[in-house]
Order: structure tokens, then C-alpha cells, then sequence
């Protein structure tokens, strides 16, 4: 069973995501965030002291659950030579809207703080590591991750708008890559 402050962060967490969603990473406040939790500002408080603590609380979640999606798909991959890069592909592909709307929303904020846009960096310096171990071409694992981060960000502001057979051919050849 989860403990209370566990259920409590995480509703907390859930609520701010939505809060910031519709007013942005930057403008939100945290009183708009304890209206949406259904909790006192000083229950939200308890938990995160600052609107810059929830923020990164909110940033190494979404880092965290990234991170850990990539990992999962890649051990399940039954063919070894460069499953992290293509499971980073296949994760992005896979993200939902909300997915998609909460790291917009977040983008801001990573690009006024330095100590949050580290968290991602960091996540992205281990996930290179495992393709120097895992493939005999870290370029192409490299050239697959950053041509999936431009479609990611295309799909989070909207800028190429691929239909659905063109995004997946897309998509598909990034995972060939992945395979030299």
C-alpha cells in the first residue's frame, strides 16, 4: 500500500502537470496547482517549498519515466546491436499528446534553468554511452536519436505536421538505422 505522502506527491505532480499545460511552465502558479489537487497551498507546500522545487520535481519525473520507458523496450529487444537507440526511436514515435503537451509546456522552463535541462542532458549522455557499447556504428545510432528528436519536436510545436504514413516511414527508416 502506498503511503499517503506518496499518493499526495504524486497527485500534486498530476495536478501541476495540467496546471501547466494550460497556463505554462513559466506563468503557472502554485495556487493554481493546490485548486487543481483538490489540497491546501499548504499541503502543496509541504511537499515542494517553491514553484522552482515542483518544477523540477515535475522535469526528473518526466526525465525519469522517459528514461525508464527507453530501458524497458531495449531489454526486451531480442537483437542486442543497438536496441537503446532504437528503443529511444520507438519510444518517441509512441509518445501520446499528453506526452507530447507536457514536455512543450516543460521546453520553457529547461531553457531558463540550467539545473533542469542538465537532468535531460544527463539522461542523454548515459543513453550515447550505451550506444558506443551496443553498435558498431554510434554515428547512425546518433544520426537516428537526433533525426528522432526533430520529429519530436515537430510533433510537440506542430511544425511539419507528417501524416500518419509519412511519420511512420519516417520513423521506420530511423529504426534501420539503428541496425548498420
Amino acid at each position: 500500500m502506498k503511503r499517503q505522502a506518496d499518493v499526495t506527491r504524486k497527485a500534486l505532480l498530476t495536478a501541476a502537470n495540467e496546471v501547466i499545460a494550460e497556463f505554462g511552465a513559466i506563468t503557472f502558479t502554485l495556487d493554481a496547482v493546490a485548486l487543481k489537487a483538490g489540497l491546501s497551498k499548504g499541503a502543496l507546500l509541504h511537499h515542494f517549498p517553491s514553484k522552482k522545487e515542483l518544477v523540477a520535481a515535475m522535469v526528473k519525473d518526466m526525465v525519469d519515466q522517459f528514461t525508464a520507458m527507453v530501458s524497458e523496450l531495449a531489454a526486451k529487444d531480442p537483437e542486442p546491436r543497438g536496441r537503446s537507440a532504437r528503443a529511444y526511436v520507438r519510444v518517441i514515435a509512441g509518445q501520446s499528446k499528453k506526452e507530447y503537451d507536457a514536455w512543450a509546456s516543460m521546453s520553457a522552463a529547461l531553457l531558463s534553468d540550467m539545473s533542469l535541462l542538465h537532468m535531460w542532458r544527463s539522461a542523454v549522455s548515459e543513453a550515447l554511452a550505451a550506444d558506443l557499447e551496443e553498435t558498431d556504428d554510434p554515428t547512425g545510432a546518433l544520426v537516428a536519436r537526433l533525426a528522432a528528436d526533430g520529429i519530436w519536436a515537430s510533433d510537440i510545436y506542430g511544425t511539419y505536421g507528417f501524416e500518419d504514413a509519412r511519420r511512420r516511414a519516417l520513423l521506420d527508416r530511423l529504426v534501420a538505422l539503428t541496425r548498420a
